[in-house]
């Protein structure tokens, strides 16, 4: 008995080029520590992030002038991966915003 070779339907077999749709996610962040500075800004149940020292300040005093208390960090991009872990473990109600360049709108 000869066996014969069958072309599987389209979407069976295995993936190429041509039928794998193109990645458009972010770069994988496992693969390399972010680099750089961020300006953290936390008062009342918002924590924000910035990566630059003049937009922070501009928070801060919006901060202020609605009679919070804010706290604020300067963090390598680095550790902040490891507080923003921290904080979505520890204080489930914090809005983090996350205003960095190429994350404008990104909130948890």
């Amino acid at each position: 008995m000869t066996a014969t070779p069958t072309t599987p339907p389209p979407g069976t077999g295995a993936p190429t080029a041509a039928t794998t749709p193109a990645d458009s996610s972010p770069p994988d962040s496992t693969t390399a520590p972010p680099a750089g500075r961020v300006y953290l800004v936390a008062g009342g149940d918002l924590v924000a992030l910035f990566d630059n020292r003049d937009a922070a300040d501009i928070m801060l005093v919006t901060m202020v002038g609605a009679n919070l208390d804010p706290v604020t960090a300067c963090l390598s991009a680095a550790r902040w991966v490891e507080v923003r872990a921290g904080l979505l473990a520890d204080a489930p109600g914090v809005t983090i915003t996350d205003t960095r360049t190429g994350r404008a709108g990104s909130t948890r």
